[in-house]
């Protein structure tokens, strides 16, 4: 055992340390994202950035996270009895191809603006 980190190599440290600035700043976008949509009556949420779930995942060893066979595995494992067994077992994110508001494009005669 190393007294750096009680164990853990450098490599760890320094992707742990990574991942948490990545999540302060996807917290900073996520809370610039709900205040721009609470000007239009819209409340967004962001629970996969709830405090106990970053600890939660947090909590796992960054090569027990993830491998190129499998996505979010623990994420996977806690949602089985939840989730449709497709999204379970999915290798990838996913595709996200989605137009921003397009329902208040088709169900508005006026342009959108904040009040």
């Amino acid at each position: 055992m190393t007294a750096l980190g009680g164990g853990r190599g450098v490599l760890d440290l320094l992707r742990s340390d990574a991942e948490l600035l990545t999540l302060r700043g996807i917290g900073h976008t996520a809370h610039a994202d709900a205040q721009f949509a609470e000007a239009f009556g819209v409340r967004l949420e962001a629970p996969f950035l709830d405090r106990s779930v970053v600890e939660a995942a947090l909590a796992f060893r960054v090569t027990d996270r993830g491998s190129p066979w499998s996505y979010k595995p623990q994420l996977a494992e806690a949602m089985r009895d939840v989730l449709p067994e497709a999204i379970t077992r999915r290798r990838t994110k996913g595709g996200y191809r989605c137009r921003p508001l397009p329902g208040v494009a088709r169900t508005s005669s006026r342009s959108v603006r904040p009040p």
